[in-house]
């Protein structure tokens, strides 16, 4: 419990206890291989492992591990026949996926886990060396260049550079005191420091190992960006105990010093760098708040009208905002990261602030939206490898902040459509080197919407809107319809849609006694219906009998749902294919305003349903007579002709 406590204030609040006793595990079962890979000196070393060690020592665990001699025996055989850099590295990369993959697989989705292409990460380097030059007359071997890589993972961005020949002068001065790393998952972290460190001791004549200083376990988020020593400081260290002493030390130094290049890979998704499962949606109340400030602040000037989601504290979005603000006055940012920023109207916040705060962008669109036809795969895809599937467009972005420069210039290049395949674009990056290489930079030139591609008229601002909040919420009469609402959407569509009537109530029959059933054992437990009640829901559940979510929990709280065969209705579900649909309350997640458009199965209306605003995806329109799903066009927003009064018949 107390190692608990001190992991928390090394990390963040998130840190559960489960999670405590899964990176010790993960600790020991793996420290044994880095002390392979450096004849014990990684353990006796990183401030990390001797903590680890002492709890391990503690507790006492050497038995559980004689299971596993046969695997050590199998590491320590393969290391042997090691012999070159290339080799090494590829071998810590195959414990890191081959771990992930087989006992660990759900932290490699939430956490974003994917190598970064090594073409990738060598066009990222070469390209910040070259706007170093041009922007500041240095590169990265001058001494004053601190660099850090804040999503480490693997640390590859670091060994690459190392590696690059780029700073081989310095390369023992940039390795002891300008290099920087930060990972939150205890593995990543450890696989990262033997990367960095077997790839320096292969670099030096002595070959000699050499502790690398610069990483750190933690969460990159939780460290204040426009953090300065002082007595934020001092009070912090105030209230850190003993045990991660050293480690909060490299911190310290870390937070003390002026970062010039932030480079790296960084999660991509809302769940992503964060241990708490129970809490997927937890803030970090200083980034969230400078986003408000800037991101969503722009986004609103923009565009008062627009629907704010939670996409805005998307993991790569509190990336960029925590990398703007931490590179201060001067410096540069170079990222592969999300790309949906550069088109949708929800991230035209981001594109102004972008525009305002930094000199010069320069954007490669590597393209790989698996929604848009002829984007092409997504440059991470590599055949058998499930860790590499995503249909997210990907993009490089360098950002500059260079004092010397009074305007500011947006490059934006696309990789070219017939780079198709995953490898077929790592190959193209490979050829290209750097952004020196391309040729057709367009110069971006953002309208009043701040849209750096495909400009709209503004026409369009002389006409009535069909809807607005504003209308909805009374505050205004400026749109043509009073209210409108997105399509039912279920949670649970495997159970309360289906082509047969007779299946469906048989299907919502099982899943109504399912539940009720469970919510009776469950008070049995706990009847004041608390926290273990709600727990003693989802335990064991049974996902061939129903399923739970939120809503369902809540509402089944304080009542007892029965089967009605009249809830059953006819739906839209996809275009041009109706589905019968059980219309209930407690087993419809969101029913928004529907119940006002078709309050009873034969209430008579017609909704106009469009792609919900800032949605990707082609443009339609559709009208219907019946009950319309969320997703029958891209997240469908209806427009009805008739509203019905209190979810009767009048209209």
């Amino acid at each position: 419990t107390k190692f608990h406590g001190s992991l928390k204030k090394m990390i963040n609040d998130s840190i559960t206890y489960d999670a405590t006793i899964q990176v010790i595990a993960q600790h020991m079962v793996l420290s044994q291989v880095f002390d392979a890979l450096f004849q014990g000196e990684f353990t006796s070393y990183n401030p990390i492992s001797t903590e680890f060690e002492k709890i391990v020592k503690k507790i006492d665990l050497r038995e559980e591990l004689e299971e596993l001699e046969g695997f050590y025996t199998g590491v320590k055989a393969e290391l042997e026949d090691i012999n070159t850099k290339e080799a090494r590295q590829n071998f810590i990369k195959k414990i890191y996926g081959n771990f992930f993959e087989s006992a660990d697989k759900k932290s490699a989705e939430k956490h974003g886990i994917v190598y970064t292409p090594i073409e990738v990460i060598d066009f990222i380097i070469n390209s910040t060396q070259y706007l170093l030059e041009k922007h500041f007359g240095i590169g990265f071997a001058d001494r004053s260049v601190k660099i850090l890589e804040p999503f480490a993972g693997t640390g590859t961005f670091i060994t690459r550079l190392l590696e690059s020949g780029i700073i081989d002068d310095n390369m023992y001065e940039k390795y002891k005191n300008d290099l920087f790393a930060n990972e939150i998952i205890l593995l990543a972290y450890y696989v990262a420091t033997v990367n960095i460190e077997t790839t320096y001791s292969s670099l030096r004549r002595g070959r000699r190992y050499v502790p690398f200083g610069g990483i750190s376990y933690t969460d990159t988020w939780e460290i204040n960006a426009r953090y300065r020593e002082g007595n934020e400081y001092r009070k912090e260290m105030s209230r850190i105990d003993q045990t991660f002493k050293a480690a909060h030390e490299r911190l310290r130094q870390q937070r003390g010093t002026h970062l010039h290049v932030l480079m790296g890979n960084p999660p991509y998704s809302a769940g992503q760098s964060n241990y708490d499962d129970k809490n997927p949606n937890r803030t970090y109340d200083d980034l969230d708040a400078r986003i408000d400030d800037t991101y969503v602040k722009k986004l609103k000037q923009i565009n008062k009208n627009i629907r704010l989601t939670k996409a805005l504290r998307d993991s790569y979005i509190r990336s960029l905002r925590w990398a703007s603000d931490r590179i201060g006055e001067s410096g540069i940012i170079a990222f592969i990261t999300n790309a949906s920023f550069i088109r949708t109207d929800t991230t035209a916040g981001i594109r102004a602030s972008f525009a305002e705060e930094f000199n010069e962008i320069w954007c490669f669109d590597l393209r790989g939206n698996g929604r848009i036809t002829g984007d092409g795969r997504s440059i991470f895809e590599y055949p058998g490898k499930s860790t590499g599937g995503t249909r997210t467009p990907v993009a490089i972005i360098i950002l500059i902040k260079d004092p010397a420069m009074k305007q500011h210039k947006i490059k934006y290049a696309r990789l070219e459509e017939k780079y198709y395949s995953g490898p077929d674009k790592r190959e193209r990056v490979k050829e290209l080197k750097s952004i020196q290489r391309i040729k057709d930079w367009r110069i971006i030139q953002p309208d009043s919407h701040h849209d750096w591609l495909n400009h709209r008229s503004n026409e369009f601002s002389k006409y009535t809107p069909i809807g607005s909040n504003e209308v909805k919420t009374r505050k205004s009469t400026n749109a043509v319809f009073q209210t409108y609402s997105p399509g039912i959407a279920t949670s649970r569509d495997i159970w309360v849609y289906n082509s047969s009537r007779d299946e469906l109530g048989k299907n919502m029959t099982k899943h109504v006694n399912y539940c009720n059933k469970m919510n009776k054992n469950a008070i049995k437990e706990d009847p004041s219906k608390g926290k273990k009640w709600e727990k003693a829901l989802q335990t064991n559940s049974d996902p061939t009998c129903g399923k739970w979510n939120r809503e369902l929990i809540s509402r089944i709280k304080n009542s007892e749902p029965t089967f009605d065969k009249d809830k059953i209705r006819t739906a839209l579900y996809r275009p041009f294919f109706n589905q019968f649909l059980y219309y209930d309350y407690h087993f419809n997640s969101i029913q928004s305003r529907i119940p006002y458009f078709f309050p009873k199965n034969y209430s008579k209306n017609l909704v106009i349903c469009v792609p919900d605003k800032g949605k990707t995806g082609m443009f339609s329109v559709l009208i219907t007579d019946i009950t319309p799903d969320l997703h029958l066009i891209e997240q469908s927003q209806c427009f009805p002709l008739y509203v019905y009064e209190n979810n009767q018949d009048k209209k």
